[in-house]
């Protein structure tokens, strides 16, 4: 099985597989879990009731300004 980090190769692209461990349903949500989950949700246009699939196609570059951006919202909004 795979993990996290795991690679597989194609021709022209190298895909991540994450854990499904990950994606599993958690119990004992925190209200601010709660807020946040649903902050970084809106950053890319969806909430957590959507019934749409994502797919999020990114240079790791753009990734790392994205996760950036998303504390620097976060820390806006806490102040």
């Amino acid at each position: 099985m795979k993990k996290l980090n795991d690679k597989i190769r194609t021709e022209k692209d190298t895909l991540y597989i994450f854990s499904n461990d990950f994606f599993k349903e958690v119990e004992g949500i925190t209200e601010k879990e709660n807020e946040v989950a649903q902050k970084l949700l809106s950053f890319i246009g969806t909430n957590k009731d959507d019934e749409e699939e994502i797919m999020l196609v990114l240079q790791p570059r753009q990734l790392y300004h994205f996760l950036i951006n998303i504390q620097r919202n976060i820390q806006k909004q806490g102040s």
